[in-house]
């Protein structure tokens, strides 16, 4: 039992040492991205790699609302698999935490360069680009990126919205709305059901 332990605390020591000397020597990054524009860190799991070729890279002229957004070449753009409070919708009144996500997705996105990427569908009935949101870590040549879609589910300022075809991250946006619910964040917080 004793040889065990001490095999156990030789391998956990060698490993706290591998990472202390990658750390030193710079081969361990730690990302310091993605910040609000307040400068706080957003500490989310909603940090990918992603593929840049495989994607279209445009920059956002305007928010429009929490899940909508305005390219500078003039088309719009609706997020993929979710949903936000209705803001500018013509017959409903403006829904609970409807301007804390267009807030948030302005902070997230304005004019900024993001990354595009098409699921199944190109357009909606409205003519709108279906995507999937990614924002670039500009500090960072490793690809990583903020999921935005996801993020905007996981911190709780978007439902999940089921989409088919798309359905890509129809379960794993399922079960962060849930987490999202059970951890009172966000529109779960603010809004009566």
């Amino acid at each position: 039992m004793r040889r065990i332990l001490n095999t156990l605390t030789f391998i956990t020591l060698s490993i706290g040492l591998i990472l202390f000397l990658l750390l030193l020597s710079k081969q361990l990054v730690i990302p310091d991205f993605p910040q609000k524009t307040d400068k706080t860190v957003i500490i989310t799991n909603a940090l990918v790699t992603v593929v840049p070729q495989k994607m279209e890279r445009a920059k956002i002229k305007r928010v429009v609302d929490g899940d909508t957004v305005e390219l500078q070449n003039g088309k719009k753009v609706r997020y993929l698999e979710i949903d936000t409070p209705e803001l500018h919708h013509p017959t409903k009144p403006v829904q609970c935490f409807a301007k804390e996500a267009m807030e948030e997705n302005k902070k997230l996105v304005e004019g900024k360069e993001v990354y595009l990427l098409k699921g199944i569908t190109n357009t909606d009935r409205y003519q709108r680009l279906l995507r999937y949101i990614y924002l670039p870590n500009p500090k960072d040549a490793s690809h990583e990126a903020l999921f935005v879609n996801r993020y905007l589910v996981e911190e709780g300022f978007a439902y999940s919205y089921k989409y088919p075809p798309d359905i890509k991250y129809n379960l794993l946006f399922l079960q962060l709305e849930k987490k999202a619910r059970e951890n009172h964040k966000g529109l779960w917080q603010q809004c009566p059901k």
